[in-house]
């Protein structure tokens, strides 16, 4: 995700929103920590669209 997409997540996503100021910070730890990304597309006015991938796994290795 690039800095300036990061920059306009989070200031859509602070506590000036009626927010706790923490869902970007808890969904990118958690994305991250599964070895995925997160990326956002937005247009002025018509919202934003959110897509997290997250690596297939086949389970356990025994």
């Amino acid at each position: 995700m690039t800095e300036l997409a990061v920059d306009a997540v989070a200031d859509a996503l602070t506590a000036d929103n009626g927010g706790a100021g923490l869902g970007w910070s808890i969904v990118d730890a958690v994305v991250a920590a599964h070895g995925g990304s997160v990326s956002v597309r937005s247009e002025p006015g018509e919202g934003a669209a959110f897509r997290v991938a997250l690596p297939l796994s086949s389970g356990p290795k025994s």
